[in-house]
Order: structure tokens, then sequence, then C-alpha cells
């Protein structure tokens, strides 16, 4: 489909999300919700309970955070 040029920068602008900031460096909100999916699993147990859930969903910004804080000290210590 052929748009004019200021709708396309129109739905380009709003249609995907930046998690780096980098207007040039997007994803879609699906790839980014399987993203935090994928790590809130990681932190429960493999049979979780509902309580295990909310702590991993309370905190999983904070074990992200940390988790790429480790990452970069690492990367930098070699």
């Amino acid at each position: 489909m052929r748009l004019h040029p200021e709708v396309r920068q129109l739905i380009e602008q709003n249609s995907v999300v930046s998690r780096s900031g980098w207007s040039n460096q997007h994803q879609g909100l699906d790839a980014i919700l399987e993203e935090i999916n994928k790590a809130l699993k990681a932190l429960v147990p493999p049979i979780p309970t509902q309580k295990h859930w909310e702590i991993a969903a309370r905190n999983c910004m904070k074990f992200m955070k940390v988790s790429i804080i480790s990452t970069f000290y690492y990367l930098f210590a070699l």
C-alpha cells in the first residue's frame, strides 16, 4: 500500500517502541512483551504459585536492572 510521506512518517513514529531510547532501534510491542514474559519466567520456580508470580511481577524491573549492571561490569572487567 502506498501512503503519502507525511502519513507514513506519522505511522512509523507512533506504531513502534524503542526500549533503548534510540529512534532507529525499535521493536514491536509483541516482541517487548515476549522479552518481559521471558524475564518473568526466569524468576519463578518450575511449578510457581500465585505468590511467586506476584513477587516476580513486582520486582521484574529491579532484577532486570541488576542483570544489566552485572553484565556491564563483567564485560568491562575483562
